[in-house]
């Protein structure tokens, strides 16, 4: 009976501990995970992740633009895709360009700019405007003024301005005659523009008479004479540029230009450019535009290659056998269009 009795005894103690025991893991492990949100040791337990947040992964192999990566299913390197490439520097100016740009400063630091608030006396072939100039639109060579009397807004286009009237309003496109004959003096002072007083002699014009000036354009088609012939190349080569862009953005271009050719007649350069019925059928203005750029590029062309000035290089546009325009040949940055 005491056997049983004691057994009975040890079993209730053994019983009595377990959740007691139990209780004490639980308060622990609850002790355990609470010092980690209160108290000294509080984050101890994620601090590890953090510091391997801050610390960055640093690779002690140097980056390159043509590091690849391991293909694990055929075991051969694959090109890394989104490499950033390097940014090309700037193209930067030659001599002769930062020489003309600096003309082109010093030209516009010296002239006035007009008032919009101060009335003007314009004169053209048509009328005497007494009006405000409002815009002045280089880029199309247009005035827009507005009447004071009528109050009436219209533009008149650059090439009916008196001259002194162009050089005031235009100041940009003044600016770039000046630095071109700024730059024209320059070569000539260092002896890179030859000074041509007449055609050069030749064995078949020894015997004939050397001309003594030009009266008219020769417009007959012929071969580019051969000191022009590389910057009535490069002409050439620009309009045609021209052309696929204006035929790829439009689908159709009308400064299309089917011939071209260069010759050396007296001291002058003059670049013949024969176009198409589609440019000949455009209004004036936009003749005036595109034949004024071309002249002025083909002199620069010109100056770039040596062999004539601004005031010498002239363009004659030719349609059907005919002179329709071009530099005036008293002077070549007169484009008079017919």
């Amino acid at each position: 009976m005491s056997k049983e009795i004691a057994q009975k005894k040890r079993k209730k103690s053994g019983r009595s501990k377990a959740p007691v025991i139990f209780i004490a893991i639980i308060l622990i492990i609850g002790g355990v995970v609470g010092s980690n949100f209160v108290g000294p040791k509080k984050g101890w337990f994620n601090q590890d992740k953090v510091e391997s947040k801050k610390k960055p992964n640093i690779s002690t192999e140097t980056p390159s633009t043509n590091s690849s990566e391991i293909d694990r299913s055929t075991g051969k390197p694959t090109p890394t895709k989104n490499i950033p490439k390097s940014i090309p520097p700037k193209k930067s100016l030659s001599g002769l360009e930062q020489k003309h740009a600096a003309f082109i400063t010093e030209y516009l630091q010296t002239k006035k700019v007009y008032n919009p608030k101060k009335e003007y006396k314009l004169t053209t072939p048509n009328k005497q405007y007494n009006a405000f100039v409002t815009k002045v639109d280089e880029k199309n060579y247009m005035l827009h003024v507005r009447e004071r009397k009528y109050n009436a807004k219209s533009s008149i286009h650059y090439s009916m301005l008196s001259l002194n009237a162009r050089k005031f309003f235009f100041r940009n496109k003044a600016a770039q005659s000046y630095a071109d004959k700024k730059l024209e003096k320059y070569l000539q002072e260092q002896k890179v523009i030859p000074v041509i007083d007449d055609e050069p002699l030749t064995s078949a014009t020894t015997a004939k008479p050397r001309p003594q000036g030009l009266k008219g354009y020769d417009v007959t088609v012929t071969q580019s004479s051969p000191r022009l012939a590389h910057a009535a190349l490069e002409v050439t080569n620009y309009l045609n540029a021209q052309v696929r862009v204006g035929k790829k953005k439009d689908g159709y271009a009308f400064a299309d230009v089917p011939k071209c050719h260069a010759k050396q007649q007296g001291r002058k350069a003059i670049l013949y450019l024969y176009v198409t019925s589609p440019f000949v059928s455009q209004n004036k203005e936009y003749k005036f535009q595109i034949v004024d750029g071309i002249r002025r590029f083909w002199a620069l062309r010109c100056m770039s290659n040596g062999v004539a000035g601004a005031s010498t290089a002239y363009l004659c546009i030719v349609h059907k056998d005919k002179h329709v325009g071009g530099s005036k040949l008293t002077d070549p940055e007169e484009i008079e269009i017919k």
